[in-house]
């Protein structure tokens, strides 16, 4: 796990999962996903209204990469020094680039979300193929709510994870400028209070 401090403390951890369990996720992503409601935009509904992602759902079959991803996520928050302080949970989603519908610079402050169980921690996995050009699929991290004010991308590079601790600065948010042209699938993971 490396840290970053630009624009914001953050994190990195190159081959969270490696290239056959990469492989294994982003395949059994592909064959759980309902792909006449991607296609049909039904999937991304939510009380009539468009979202821009959308869980997956019945995605790790395989207990031994359960019980790494598990022991990968508590190193995580022992090494943060969340030790005892709540537990993780993992999913998987993907994302469908909405121009009218966009993930604008947000902050996921906890201390502001913490009522809703939001994470203390929180935590993506980038889940692909070695053949997709994934340019500007990544997070994009901004110093304010303000999206002239972005700062970097952290590069969608399959089984590769980010990392960071909501807090009031720590915006980040998508903006697809060569559009998504492929499936974006995601591992979410979230350490929340007990």
């Amino acid at each position: 796990m490396i840290k970053h401090d630009t624009p914001w403390e953050h994190y990195t951890w190159e081959n969270f999962v490696d290239p056959t369990e990469q492989e294994y996720l982003y395949n059994r992503c592909l064959i759980q996903l309902d792909k006449e409601a991607y296609e049909s935009n039904e999937l991304f509904m939510l009380n009539n209204e468009l979202q821009n992602n959308n869980g997956v759902l019945g995605i790790n079959e395989d207990q031994n990469l359960d019980q790494k991803i598990t022991s990968q996520l508590n190193q995580i928050s022992n090494e943060l020094g969340y030790a005892g302080k709540g537990h993780w949970s993992y999913s998987f989603n993907i994302t469908k680039d909405f121009p009218e519908k966009q993930l604008y610079p947000h902050n996921d402050d906890f201390e502001k979300l913490k009522q809703y169980g939001a994470g203390m921690i929180k935590m993506l996995v980038y889940l692909g193929t070695d053949t997709q050009d994934y340019t500007d699929w990544g997070t994009k991290l901004y110093i304010d709510e303000n999206r002239n004010s972005f700062s970097k991308e952290i590069v969608f590079q399959p089984g590769n994870a980010f990392i960071f601790i909501p807090n009031k600065y720590s915006y980040h948010g998508t903006d697809f400028n060569n559009n998504l042209n492929g499936y974006r699938f995601m591992m979410g993971a979230e350490f929340v209070e007990d």
